[in-house]
């Protein structure tokens, strides 16, 4: 199936490298810890193809890390998931690239499965909400982007909508080869 010209399904290189950079991060860290106010963004770049996983603990983006406790929680919990899946409003590419958003795929969420999961502008996988403290967001953005060439810098608006959220790591695998980055509100490009 695809969507706005984006198989619903990335190439397989693409995962494979993202699954790489995700486990070389969780190898430096200790298992299962994350630190407050500090997100993950992976990014493969294949042909036309771009992919970003965004890992972001829960507290950063509503303020806790569990399964909601009460109504208001859950409102929170799904609001900001909803943000979540719009990537035009998280993301922002050089124009030159003519990268087109596809599928977005909720890998974790604080919320039960198919609970606020429902297709928000872009197709979206099953999520699952992490049963223990600590629990984080996960999503997957897929992309299709004309010229590749044109791709030369990626600018962070997740600050704008998580107050939260001060810092996040963003490693990059493509052409060009392996780059990381630390971005923060008064740094918020990442170069390709």
């Amino acid at each position: 199936m695809r969507r706005h010209g984006v198989s619903r399904y990335p190439a397989l290189s693409l995962v494979v490298a993202l699954s790489a950079l995700a486990a070389a991060g969780a190898a430096a860290q200790t298992a299962g810890a994350h630190v407050h106010g500090v997100s993950t963004l992976l990014v493969a770049v294949e042909a036309g193809d771009l992919i970003l996983e965004l890992t972001t603990p829960g507290d950063d983006v509503v303020g806790f890390e569990h399964r909601p406790a009460d109504a208001a929680q859950t409102r929170r919990a799904e609001s900001a998931l909803a943000l979540m899946k719009s990537p035009e409003r998280l993301f922002r590419f050089d124009a030159a690239a003519g990268c087109e958003p596809g599928v977005v795929a909720v890998l974790r969420s604080l919320l039960p499965s198919g609970h606020g999961d429902g297709e928000r502008s872009h197709a979206t996988g099953s999520g699952h909400r992490d049963e223990t403290e600590h629990a984080e967001f996960r999503l997957r953005y897929s992309y299709r982007c004309r010229a590749v060439d044109g791709l030369k810098t990626l600018e962070l608006l997740l600050f704008d909508h998580f107050p939260g959220m001060r810092r996040v790591r963003v490693q990059i695998v493509g052409p060009q080869g392996q780059t990381s980055h630390r971005l923060d509100r008064g740094s918020r490009k990442a170069a390709f």
